[in-house]
């Protein structure tokens, strides 16, 4: 799942659909709405209820995407095996306009996430020119994740040169 102005094509995205399906999987990919006053809570969940999920499904998430898949499992009694967060938070970045379009995502805090998702990943890194540090090691610690740091990756996107992350290889 892309994050804010983000695609479903963008990415490393299209190689782990690649990947995930060589290895017998099905993968879905889906464009949610990013564009203010479209972009919300509500209309990612509209779209995301689209999706057939349950026990077995892992979901690969970046950027505003994992805090969202949170919100949505917690807000809807339902669970999954694995999310994958990449450059995962539940906080404000350093961009005012994207944190006005990110609002409705964000939950003042999370508790028992663990028993919506067995297993749970936050891969990040120590340079995101978006999100501090603080804010992503925060989200993986709220969320019991295992803690992946990927030293020199910004916002591990193809902005910086990642359309490809063999880091979430390991977890298909």
């Amino acid at each position: 799942m892309h994050g804010t102005g983000g695609s479903k094509d963008g990415n490393w995205f299209p190689w782990l659909k690649n990947e995930i399906e060589k290895q017998g999987f099905h993968c879905g990919l889906k464009q949610f709405p990013i564009n203010m006053g479209t972009q919300s809570y509500g209309s990612w969940a509209r779209e995301f209820d689209k999706f057939s999920i349950d026990e077995n499904t892992t979901i690969f998430a970046h950027s505003l995407a994992p805090i969202f898949v949170v919100k949505y499992l917690i807000s809807n009694n339902k669970k999954i095996a694995k999310l994958v967060s990449v450059a995962g938070f539940n906080a404000d970045g350093n961009v005012e306009e994207i944190n006005k379009m990110n609002s409705t995502f964000l939950m003042p805090e999370i508790i028992g996430f663990e028993k919506y998702c067995k297993e749970r990943i936050c891969i990040y890194s120590d340079d995101d020119p978006y999100l501090s540090f603080e804010s992503q090691d925060k989200f993986a610690n709220d969320i019991g994740a295992k803690k992946v740091v990927i030293k020199g990756g910004k916002h591990l996107n193809a902005e910086f040169g990642y359309t490809k992350l063999e880091e979430l290889l390991q977890y298909i």
